[in-house]
């Protein structure tokens, strides 16, 4: 499997805001990543192609997001996460159902766990930056494979 970069140790640094608008730049490792959680080949190879924009209003404990991805695989997503709260129901760009699960902060890490509905997976996600982009980091511990997408924030 592809290197994947590491995340910051936690506690270093202090907690980034993450408001603005952000444009997917690059992935590491999507494609093997999307066949362990049951995308057929030909998905998992033409990810990389859809334009993915994620719009975050980040207020304290509270990140409101806006998901669109081009072409649309799935409808526009709006979802609301608070730190500390049990479960949130999201939708992965293709319209998966997920589970946003015990949302915290570790350090300047914002992590959470992350399962797939149908058929289950069971992850990890943590959201930092680094060198100036938002990375989303997705692990999964049970199949050993991780993937990043890395986010740069758009021009005002």
């Amino acid at each position: 499997a592809a290197a994947v970069g590491r995340a910051p140790a936690a506690g270093a640094g202090e907690r980034p805001n993450f408001t603005g608008v952000w444009q997917l730049e690059r992935t590491e490792n999507q494609s093997p990543f999307m066949r362990s959680i049951g995308y057929n080949f030909l998905l998992a190879q033409s990810a990389f192609l859809a334009r993915v924009t994620q719009t975050i209003d980040h207020q304290g404990d509270e990140l409101r997001f806006t998901f669109e991805s081009m072409p649309p695989l799935a409808p526009t997503r709006r979802t609301v996460v608070k730190v500390g709260e049990g479960a949130t129901e999201m939708q992965d760009d293709a319209g998966r159902e997920m589970l946003l699960i015990s949302p915290a902060w570790n350090g300047s890490i914002f992590r959470a766990d992350l399962q797939y509905v149908k058929p289950r997976h069971d992850l990890t996600i943590q959201r930092y930056l680094e060198d100036g982009l938002m990375v989303e980091h997705v692990t999964y511990p049970g199949k050993s494979i991780e993937m990043r997408r890395l986010f740069r924030k758009a021009k005002k």
